[in-house]
């Protein structure tokens, strides 16, 4: 495909299905020319790894009382929360409209706070909860750290993955990292 024309910037989308595209850029032009490719998705089950591009993310499960809890096999019905840490290096000043992700097996339910009441102020601009996701949108000072919790309930038996856990400015792919998903399963109550 060839572009002519006086925009400064043009966003050429590739056909996913073509495995074998090929890209030549020719700059007939005396102004440079810069091109960035990014693609992006959901990584399959297993393939997903850990990230860490100028923010910083970690991500513990801990009891309703605040003990460290390995979620890999949880009895039916048990509340505990994930509580999910980013910090900001100070490598690119302050970082605006950054967005956490965390999406959660189909064996787990998100208990929403906000509908009983007992949800605490949060340091996001904006929260969306979903069925099986909780996101956050925030901005970031240098050298500050923020600190979501999220309550949830082991609720049907199974074997579940769990999807990694995401953080990254939305208009700047160079600040992203991610914790890598795992198997996890629940068991029968105790």
């Amino acid at each position: 495909k060839s572009i002519e024309g006086t925009d400064f910037v043009y966003q050429i989308p590739i056909d996913e299905g073509d495995e074998n595209a090929v890209i030549n850029i020719r700059n007939n032009g005396e102004a440079p020319v810069f091109v960035k490719v990014i693609r992006s998705g959901i990584p399959l089950e297993g393939t997903d790894e850990n990230i860490s591009r100028n923010i910083n993310l970690s991500i513990q499960y801990a009891d309703l009382d605040g003990n460290p809890l390995n979620v890999s096999n949880l009895a039916q019905g048990t509340n505990f929360k994930a509580i999910v840490s980013v910090s900001n290096p100070g490598l690119k000043g302050e970082y605006n409209e950054v967005a956490l992700t965390q999406i959660f097996p189909s064996g787990w339910e998100i208990i929403n706070t906000r509908l009983d009441g007992s949800a605490t102020q949060s340091k996001a601009e904006y929260v969306d909860i979903r069925d099986d996701r909780v996101m956050h949108y925030f901005d970031l000072e240098p050298n500050k750290r923020v600190t979501f919790e999220v309550l949830l309930n082991s609720s049907y038996q199974g074997k579940y993955y769990l999807p990694s856990v995401t953080v990254g400015a939305m208009y700047d792919n160079s600040i992203f990292s991610s914790k890598s998903g795992k198997w996890v399963s629940v068991g029968a109550e105790n």
